[in-house]
């Protein structure tokens, strides 16, 4: 993150920018586990994005876990194809919008944003609903069209294949950013040793000739993904470029986000010293590995479950009801 803020301001200092986060920033470290959407809220306010979508993990814990974000958060949050009416606290969170209209450099820029609703079902009992993405873009998009709004940016989390998708069938939308599939996208020669499966941007032509470019920027906060782009007075988008930013050595660390996380710090650490177990073998839970096949990371906690449930005298000592675990590796 201190990083991104370096690049973020670099990227402000050269020219007329906008700054999107397409989600997924709860979950994936320690850091997360102790501070929850609070500090993840902190460090985007110190990264101002211009407008910030939901990913999946946003929802982990709940409204519980949602409030503490939505309360600091100084961004807007966009999310299309949710509908929080039904939920008595989220629907009163004001910075909670279906689109959100950044008025910069003598412009209004629509962003509308999207999240996948495969693995979120279990929202239900959020109270809230959630519909497919490309219906609820496009009602948006007209609205949004109807208030006089030439240029919109879909920003969401559904994946590399839900992005070409909405690119082409979402008539209003001009680009494309998401997130969710952790998509590696670059054009020539790679920066370090990760390989794209498409073209950054990845350009979708539609029907009537329109291109509409796609662009995702891996995961783990180890690339700023950037596009310059170009629109003539009526909003059409005629020019664009760009890569993904490898955030290296190369690019130095912000100082504020620096001393912010420094004062946070002896807590991860105590945390980290906290010794659960040891393992005479190397435990693979390498994605590459385990989302194709058996892994002894995955075989272990599945065995954990099924031990469990025999130790919680289901059966007893040596059986259980429930002699099989399954656990799911993830996807995309």
């Amino acid at each position: 993150m201190a990083r991104i803020a370096t690049a973020v301001a670099e990227a402000r200092a050269e020219g007329p920018t906008i700054y999107l986060n397409a989600g997924n920033t709860f979950q994936g470290s320690p850091w997360y586990t102790l501070y929850k959407g609070d500090l993840a809220a902190e460090l985007l306010n110190m990264l101002e994005p211009d407008a910030v979508s939901f990913g999946n993990h946003e929802f982990d814990d709940n409204v519980d876990g949602l409030m503490p974000f939505f309360r600091k958060a100084k961004f807007p949050i966009v999310c299309t194809n949710m509908d929080f009416q039904k939920n008595p606290i989220l629907r009163n969170v004001t910075n909670l919008v279906k689109s959100f209209i950044i008025t910069k450099f003598e412009m209004k820029i629509g962003i509308v944003g999207y999240v996948t609703p495969k693995p979120m079902k279990s929202v239900a009992r959020l109270e809230v609903e959630i519909h497919n993405e490309i219906p609820d873009i496009n009602a948006e998009v007209k609205k949004l069209t109807d208030m006089g709004v030439k240029i919109i940016i879909a920003l969401g989390n559904s994946g590399y294949k839900k992005d070409q998708e909405i690119a082409e069938n979402c008539l209003g939308v001009d680009i494309v950013v998401g997130g969710h599939s952790n998509t590696f996208l670059f054009t020539g020669s790679p920066p370090a040793d990760d390989i794209p499966e498409g073209n950054y941007p990845t350009v979708v032509t539609r029907s009537n000739g329109q291109q509409v470019p796609v662009v995702q920027a891996y995961g783990f906060s180890k690339y700023l993904g950037k596009l310059d782009v170009e629109f003539d007075s009526g909003g059409y988008l005629i020019k664009y470029t760009g890569a993904p930013i490898l955030l290296d050595d190369s690019i130095q660390h912000d100082a504020r986000v620096d001393s912010m996380l420094a004062a946070k710090r002896d807590a991860i650490d105590k945390l980290d010293e906290n010794i659960v177990g040891s393992t005479k073998v190397l435990l693979n839970g390498d994605p590459a590995v385990c989302r194709q096949s058996e892994c002894n990371f995955g075989s272990f906690i599945a065995d954990a479950f099924v031990y469990e449930r025999v130790i919680e005298n289901y059966g007893g000592a040596y059986w259980t009801d429930a002699a099989i675990a399954l656990i799911n590796a993830g996807g995309k």
